[in-house]
């Protein structure tokens, strides 16, 4: 007994057709040449049979199928016969390997009409372009290469300086995780939104922006506490830096120590720099270090140096580096010297900088704040001398002291 199954036609019914044929093979039709199959005089034909060989249809399906047409009435004398028609039919393998070609090609077509849509999208920013009648604040970066000589420390005493000059000041705390600038403008508990909310876009700029308690002028961005360096890159950088230069005079970026990542962000944007270093062989090397990489950026037009925590004591003893010893150096412009002075510390817990004070705890000059003020009026421009941190040895020394007319 030969049995096909009709797959092709749709059809759904089970032939069993009854052969003479010594060893009946299965033979499946072919939807490419049903309709040329040859008539009883030709052959073999499966649905037409002497009377000995009865064809029946079994197992038709419940479905209501199309009715097919019937081969004998499109059966033509000049057809092949069925065992050629088979023979030309494709193998199975043959109709696989077609249907996964092409199974594959829509498979590309879809993915490649799909893929614009499924890709991430980019964060690109465009580029701002300034309006040339509208003057652009500068970006000044503080930076020392160096933890602990006073960074933090000298971005909040000069913007506050600048500011109590009448300049629109920003301060921005670059130091991502370990951010202090708030405390030492004590203004902790006015952080809202950092950085990181701004170039992630969960608020606007101004949202972030704090004002200073004493001057409405000055701004404080502050860094974000529960983040690390690689929350911010530098083109997020430079574009905080673009979007703040038309609204203040002056962008002081607190650099955070080191020359990885976070040092790299905070120079992002900045045209200037400046230099924290004290009076010690470590500190002196991290600086050179660091003069080194500014030197290598374009974008740091020129770099001034800081010496902070000044001991004229220690150096006159001889167990501390002279001023000219460090620019010798580091060959570096001088902007300011800054004395050893435990009235920071002071200012510092009180959320004061002590810019702002003029006389110190015991209703004596504050060198430090005197200094700081000096450096604050240097950056904006003005030709101030520097701070002599030696006392005056004679009488003529201590009334010009006396009367202020030997300033830093």
């Amino acid at each position: 007994m030969n049995t096909w199954t009709d797959e092709h036609l749709g059809i759904g019914s089970l032939l069993i057709l009854k052969s003479d044929s010594p060893t009946p093979k299965a033979r499946r039709f072919n939807p490419v040449f049903s309709a040329a199959m040859p008539s009883a005089g030709s052959g073999f034909s499966p649905m037409t049979s002497s009377p000995s060989a009865p064809t029946k249809m079994l197992d038709k399906t419940a479905m209501p199928m199309p009715e097919a047409p019937s081969l004998l009435d499109a059966a033509t004398p000049e057809a092949p016969t069925p065992e050629a028609a088979l023979l030309q039919a494709p193998s199975l393998e043959e109709a696989a390997s077609e249907n996964a070609s092409s199974s594959s090609a829509s498979g590309m077509a879809t993915s490649a009409s799909q893929s614009p849509s499924q890709e991430p999208p980019q964060q690109s920013r465009q580029k701002i372009i300034h309006d040339p009648s509208v003057k652009l604040g500068r970006v000044i970066v503080v930076t020392s290469g160096k933890g602990g000589v006073g960074k933090t420390t000298t971005t909040a005493n000069i913007g506050t300086g600048l500011a109590k000059l009448g300049y629109k000041v920003v301060l921005v705390d670059t130091d991502i995780g370990l951010r202090n600038l708030d405390i030492l403008m004590g203004l902790e508990n006015r952080i809202v939104y950092n950085i990181v909310d701004v170039v992630e876009e969960r608020c606007k700029l101004t949202q972030a922006l704090v004002k200073d308690k004493r001057f409405p002028n000055l701004q404080l961005l502050a860094a974000a506490q529960t983040r690390d360096k690689s929350a911010l890159n530098e083109e997020q950088m430079r574009y905080i830096c673009e979007l703040l230069k038309p609204e203040a005079d002056f962008i002081l970026l607190d650099c955070p120590a080191g020359i990885e990542q976070g040092f790299i962000n905070a120079t992002a944007g900045a045209s200037e720099a400046i230099v924290v270093c004290t009076p010690e062989m470590s500190a002196v090397r991290d600086a050179d270090r660091v003069i080194g990489l500014l030197e290598a950026r374009e974008e740091i037009k020129n770099h001034k140096l800081i010496l902070n925590r000044v001991r004229p004591n220690l150096i006159r003893s001889n167990d501390m580096m002279d001023v000219e010893d460090v620019l010798d150096i580091l060959s570096v412009k001088l902007l300011g010297v800054i004395p050893e002075d435990k009235d920071i510390i002071i200012s510092t817990n009180r959320g004061e900088p002590i810019v702002l004070q003029d006389v110190n705890q015991h209703n004596a000059q504050s060198l430090a704040g005197q200094a700081y003020r000096n450096i604050a009026r240097r950056v904006a421009g003005e030709d101030v001398p520097l701070l002599d941190l030696n006392p005056p040895s004679t009488l003529i020394g201590k009334i010009k002291s006396f009367f202020g007319q030997k300033r830093a």
